[in-house]
């Protein structure tokens, strides 16, 4: 999982962040159907690692700050995940 920060929130070391991605390693690995929403997604770090563990999942994700889709865009490329 790579993830370019930028201006937005999202790089893995804060705890709350953590605690989630540790949550979708440990949930979402069991039930690869389940979807999710990352709401206030940031860098877009908790969809991308969902995507990456479970492809054929829908995960959708929303920011109020639009800087935000630009910095997740970065990430999924450099992710290798397609819009």
């Amino acid at each position: 999982l790579r993830i370019d920060p930028g201006q937005a929130f999202g790089t893995g070391s804060h705890e709350s962040t953590n605690l989630c991605l540790s949550l979708i390693h440990t949930r979402f690995s069991k039930d690869r159907s389940l979807n999710i929403l990352d709401f206030g997604c940031g860098s877009g770090i908790l969809a991308i690692a969902h995507t990456k563990l479970n492809p054929s999942a829908m995960t959708f994700l929303y920011d109020i700050d639009p800087a935000a889709y630009d910095n997740i865009a970065v990430n999924r490329e450099l992710n290798a995940i397609a819009e």
